[in-house]
């Protein structure tokens, strides 16, 4: 829960200083060509990207940390 919670400020966070940026660099550019959407530059919920990893999963990852 701690780590999930920390996760959201960070994205949170991210965004709003994205937000920020994106709309001062909107609002001084005239005329506004070509510019990137603010979509592309916001963080998503990782959750909605990606599957859970199964314990096969987790034991490849462990087992191949301790090859090395």
């Amino acid at each position: 829960m701690g780590f999930e919670g920390k996760s959201m400020q960070f994205r949170r966070e991210h965004n709003d200083r994205a937000w920020l940026a994106w709309h001062s660099a909107y609002l001084s550019l005239f005329p506004p060509k070509k510019f990137p959407k603010m979509e592309k530059l916001m963080q998503r919920d990782v959750r909605q990207r990606r599957r859970e990893q199964t314990p096969d999963d987790m034991w490849a990852i462990m087992s191949s940390m301790t090859q090395h």
